[in-house]
């Protein structure tokens, strides 16, 4: 089993990266997946396959699982330890905290979770674009099987374009639930966290650098690595929207039938007015020196 990770900052094509990469043979999307701990048990959203996530073969496979295997299992003491880790401040304390006693369910349940996804599908290459930095660093830690790192970045006022825009959640189907409208200081931030956390990563085999631009822009000089990465032959002139088990939303998710076509767009910031062209222009910018 082998863990295609994306990390990266939302709004920055995680989805269309998935997407591309599980044209391959053996791989499967499965969106953000960590999400799980929280959506499966809310039981009211979508999963990728069409399905609502409690009626899904796959989702429900792995909570019987985790059921029957791990003692006392209880999905909201899974969540809100994942809460704890996600925080950047207990980045550096993973390896520590994972170790303690109290902690062996819940290291036992991500090991778990993961194989099951491999069992259940017979795939042997797990397409996990979470982005969180936070779940990357305890898949790291946990070190329980093979891990590619692809560290998407997309434009800071690209990402903040995106980020001002009112997005309905698509994975909700009773109710109308929106990703949040971000504020300039909490875009910024963000995208500067990762920008900083992401270097701890670097030096690892398994780790690439993906400029959004660079991909789009050209798909064919970045063929080579994604068949690296897959370990299987994928024609970018054919390209469709897969089948997949993805938790998170994205409206290309839940069309999984069609053509999947990669598109250098030219960037659009009629979300930004003037002030935050020039504040987050000017921050990407300073940000490119210093890295």
């Amino acid at each position: 089993m082998k863990i295609i990770y994306i990390a990266g900052d939302g709004r920055s094509g995680s989805t269309l990266l998935e997407n591309v990469l599980a044209n391959a043979d053996g791989t499967i999307g499965i969106g953000e997946c960590y999400r799980f701990w929280r959506r499966y048990y809310e039981g009211d959203s979508l999963c990728g396959c069409g399905d609502i996530i409690v009626s899904c073969p796959l989702w429900s496979h792995v909570h019987n699982t985790l059921t029957s295997e791990i003692e006392d299992y209880d999905p909201s003491d899974f969540w809100n330890k994942i809460q704890y880790l996600l925080k950047y401040k207990n980045a550096g304390k993973a390896k520590e905290i994972l170790a303690q006693p109290d902690w062996s369910s819940f290291v036992k349940g991500v090991k778990l979770f993961y194989q099951c996804i491999a069992d259940k599908t017979g795939k042997k290459i797990l397409i996990d674009s979470s982005k969180s930095i936070g779940w990357l660093n305890i898949l790291i830690t946990l070190n329980f099987c093979e891990v590619t790192i692809l560290h998407l970045e997309r434009s800071l006022p690209e990402v903040a374009n995106s980020w001002k825009k009112k997005v309905r959640l698509p994975e909700y189907t009773d109710k109308t639930v929106y990703m949040p409208i971000k504020s300039d200081w909490v875009i910024a931030k963000n995208w500067l966290k990762i920008k900083y956390f992401m270097r701890r990563f670097k030096s690892l085999p398994g780790y690439t650098f993906v400029s959004y631009h660079s991909f789009v822009s050209d798909p064919n000089a970045w063929l080579a690595k994604m068949e690296e990465w897959t370990g299987a032959t994928l024609k970018l002139n054919s390209l469709d929207v897969h089948f997949n088990h993805a938790i998170g939303g994205n409206p290309m998710r839940s069309n999984t039938k069609g053509n999947l076509r990669i598109e250098n767009r030219k960037a659009s910031l009629d979300h930004l007015n003037f002030f935050n062209r020039i504040f987050f222009t000017g921050l990407h910018k300073i940000s490119i020196l210093i890295q």
